[in-house]
């Protein structure tokens, strides 16, 4: 701010000289910010991706959703869901808009299709800024440095250089609404909220902040009667009542029900107010002093401000356009969650536009109200520089920001084996992948984000990649158990990397032990020192109660029934089926068992039992205990 106000005392000193720039300058200004703006950041967003530096977590997972809509399968996506027969994107985020990117598909069936797309709709946001710019202000300066400032803000550059994610789409959807907000344009701006709730279901929330500030904006007409502010109060009413039950319908009905499990996943983000919806707005209503300590937090504090200081905090001077922001601020700092208040995510870019064009009007505001002592225009423009350039220098993920990592864009030899191995798996192959590497393996219809294997047809690993969803240690187990698991075979391994292959052939001893309806114990194997179990999902399995999926207890007995090993195994993360309860019909799945060395050598019956968690309630059990002979 303060390198702000010396830019400004320099402008207004050569304000002469800056008020002399041709109004023909603008657009060629305002092309260029715009030109570069889609160079840079699409240039970083695909050399990250060609780095190995995109993630399953969110990239893979939309990616794989545009491409299903595409070809006919709606919104479906395996890689996030545990619910595998009924894998739906809307149960997670109710975002329908992303089926407008399906055309990509066909013109590009690439997931970096997606990348330039993300690039060029957040640039888009920059369009309808400019246009009121040139309208509110006189000045060829103010528009482009307004534009620039909006560039250069740390959140729009880190949502462009962080994977994909639906509110690129909702971005340029809520500046074109905003600027129709303070155009008066009603039909423009039904339009516009329209197509922004359709991109997520928290921008319901957003669009209530243009509800309530046009009732508001009513409300200050009464003066003049109620013909002039009937229009206002009463659109402004229709956009509240629309937009909260959008929100209400969409995370407590729609959302639930695409999930199957009857609950809003994101709920847990916010536990300090309450566990269900309900109870987090009745906190919020009548709980100010716990609001209060959840928003008033230095931390949280400072992302605020970091949406204000590329445009100087010139926004300040038209006040009631930033009441379009309290909703959006209000629940992400109402949030425990700290990425949603972190400079360096995507769930604060809805608010970037927003406050823009609150400083399109702010700067006229501020041209009026110096300009009795000259033209501030080139004073504006120039703090408007500064501002951005500073903040920029201080949390810009770009070429000399204070946030830019050279090494996250640099492709490293070993990248090309990676490359050599997605050629080799075939394109409608299922795969089970590290969470770096699925993005460049998305464009199918079955992506799983290992160690979850439900089947695949093939599993590749990066040994230097980030392990997502389970800690290194697991990982690693996961790892070795995949090099000794008879139902896979290890086909290349180098620099690094690893590639699999299914084998269909059932290893070891038949059994016919079932049980419930699903679930099939298809072979044993028995092994020096180990004992291996080959699962066969058979039908949809019923959700395990509670959710938390399937212990196994194994137990061998002696020929006289006496029990001599029982090894209890819990469900492990990202595991899959006995983690979640739930798979892909006709997998196989492979569990292993080490042996105690002290364990006498003979026939042993099997005696097995799966305990639903936490409950502990058994599945029931059908067929003959196979009798094993342990060398």
């Amino acid at each position: 701010m303060l390198a702000g106000l010396l830019a400004g005392a320099a402008g207004w000193l050569g304000r002469r000289a800056l008020a002399r720039v041709p109004p023909r300058l603008a657009p060629l200004l305002a092309l260029a910010a715009t030109g570069s703006y889609i160079l840079v950041m699409s240039t970083l967003s695909l050399q990250r991706h060609a780095a190995l530096r995109s993630n399953a977590y969110d990239l893979a997972i939309f990616d794989q959703a545009i491409f299903n809509t595409a070809f006919g399968r709606p919104f479906a996506v395996s890689i996030k869901t545990d619910d595998l027969t009924n894998p739906i994107l809307l149960g997670d985020h109710f975002s329908p808009a992303l089926a407008l990117l399906a055309p990509l598909t066909w013109l590009w069936n690439d997931v970096r299709a997606l990348l330039l797309a993300q690039s060029l709709l957040l640039a888009a946001g920059a369009l309808p800024l400019y246009r009121l710019a040139r309208e509110q202000t006189k000045s060829a300066l103010l528009p482009p440095a307004l534009m620039l400032a909006y560039f250069l803000s740390p959140t729009l550059q880190h949502t462009n250089l962080y994977d994909f994610h639906e509110v690129a789409l909702a971005t340029p959807a809520l500046a074109f609404a905003a600027a129709a907000l303070v155009r008066r344009r009603w039909g423009a701006l039904l339009a516009w909220l329209g197509l922004a709730l359709l991109c997520k279901e928290e921008i319901a929330l957003v669009s209530a902040g243009f509800g309530a500030l046009l009732v508001v904006r009513g409300l200050g007409r009464l003066r003049a009667g109620w013909a002039a502010a009937r229009q206002e109060v009463l659109l402004g009413i229709s956009i509240l009542v629309v937009a909260l039950g959008w929100a209400w319908l969409t995370i407590t009905v729609l959302i639930p029900w695409f999930e199957g499990s009857g609950a809003y996943t994101y709920t847990p983000r916010y536990a300090d107010l309450g566990s269900s919806p309900e109870e987090i707005v009745r906190t919020v209503l009548t709980r100010p002093e716990v609001v209060g300590a959840l928003m008033l937090q230095p931390a949280k504090l400072q992302f605020v401000a970091s949406f204000l200081a590329p445009f100087a905090f010139l926004p300040f001077l038209a006040v009631e356009l930033l009441l379009l922001t309290l909703p959006t601020f209000g629940y992400l700092l109402l949030s425990s969650y700290p990425a949603q208040y972190t400079l360096g995510r995507q769930y604060g870019v809805v608010v970037v536009p927003l406050v823009a064009i609150a400083a399109a009007v702010a700067a006229s505001r501020g041209e009026r109200l110096l300009g009795r002592w000259g033209n501030a225009a080139p004073a504006l423009a120039l703090a408007i520089v500064a501002a951005s350039l500073l903040t920029y220098h201080q949390f810009g993920p770009g070429p000399f920001g204070g946030w830019y990592d050279p090494e996250r864009y640099q492709r490293a030899p070993r990248v090309a084996t990676a490359e050599r191995l997605f050629r080799q798996i075939p394109p409608q192959a299922s795969v089970s992948a590290q969470e770096n590497l699925a993005p460049h393996l998305s464009r199918r219809e079955r992506l799983y984000l290992f160690p979850a294997l439900h089947g695949a047809e093939y599993v590749i690993l990066d040994n230097e990649g980030g392990t997502f969803p389970v800690e290194r240690a697991d990982w690693d187990r996961e790892v070795r158990e995949l090099l000794r698991n008879p139902l896979y075979r290890l086909l290349i391994a180098e620099d690094g990397f690893a590639l699999f292959q299914r084998q269909d052939l059932l290893p070891g001893q038949p059994t016919n032990l079932r049980f419930g309806s699903a679930l099939w114990l298809a072979a044993v194997v028995v092994e020096p020192g180990s004992l291996g179990l080959v699962w066969e999902l058979t039908a949809r399995p019923p959700a395990s109660p509670g959710g938390d999926g399937y212990r196994q207890v194994v137990r061998l007995r002696r020929e006289d029934g006496s029990l001599a090993l029982e090894v209890v195994r819990p469900p492990r993360p990202g595991s899959g089926l006995f983690e979640s309860g739930r798979g892909v019909v006709g997998e196989r799945v492979w569990e292993r068992f080490d042996l105690p060395g002290d364990l006498a050598p003979g026939p042993y019956w099997l005696d097995l039992q799966l305990l639903a968690e936490p409950s502990g309630m058994p599945l029931p059990r059908s067929g003959a205990p196979p009798q094993l002979s342990l060398p």
